[in-house]
């Protein structure tokens, strides 16, 4: 499979078939800003999200989204901001069987980098700056972990892509694309591909079965 990007003239550039962390999800928050204003009104809430505004009125608002159980989890919910996102447990205790002892992970949005949550995030966070401090996987159970949620939030996000161009079409996707900035366009997968991108992400491992740092940029299978 090749991934394809655009220069800043819209036309498509063959790229080899790697996944760049980073860009996706900056790609992927690109689009959710642009959802929030189409043509069926805001699509992050016709798909399912929930929206959380600022009291204040300052900040960004969050968008929670029920993730689908997973076998000896406890349930789990994926929340975006603008500036970053988390796959976090939805509540606090953890039922009997979690897996590990974190409550889930949060990624800001520029240098993709997982850090381990010991608390359920809130919705109620509306700043980057009132992110816990987190630290990064260590152990092998650590990165399991990591690599079990960063799966959970490919296959959200891929599903929610496929959404999208079923419903809203994929000339919407491709006049977000055409709105990005110059400077990230040419980093961009193009409009349908993006789901692709995000599913050969979920399949991935390292030969540690740990997190994929943007250093480390791991080849989707052909």
């Amino acid at each position: 499979m090749v991934l394809q990007t655009y220069s800043h003239r819209m036309v498509p550039q063959p790229i080899p078939a790697l996944l760049r962390c980073s860009p996706l999800l900056d790609q992927q928050l690109w689009y959710l800003g642009r959802d929030i204003h189409g043509p069926v009104g805001n699509a992050l809430r016709e798909f399912g999200f929930v929206r959380h505004r600022p009291a204040s009125g300052h900040g960004s608002s969050s968008y929670v989204l029920p993730l689908p159980a997973e076998s000896g989890w406890p349930p789990m919910q994926l929340i975006c901001w603008g500036f970053g996102v988390a796959v976090t447990r939805s509540a606090q205790p953890p039922e009997d069987g979690a897996p590990f002892p974190w409550a889930g992970i949060v990624i800001e949005r520029f240098g993709w980098s997982s850090r381990l949550l010991r608390q359920p995030l809130s919705p109620a966070i509306h700043q980057v700056s009132d992110l816990p401090v987190a630290p990064r996987p260590v152990t092998a159970e650590d990165h399991r972990f990591t690599v079990r949620a960063e799966q959970m939030l490919a296959r959200a996000f891929a599903g929610y892509e496929r959404w999208v161009i079923a419903t809203l079409g994929q000339a919407h996707r491709e006049a977000a694309l055409r709105e990005a900035p110059r400077h990230k366009r040419h980093r961009f997968v193009r409009a349908p591909q993006l789901a692709e991108a995000w599913e050969a992400y979920a399949r991935r491992t390292d030969s540690r079965g740990s997190t994929v740092g943007a250093a480390d940029q791991p080849s989707v299978a052909a």
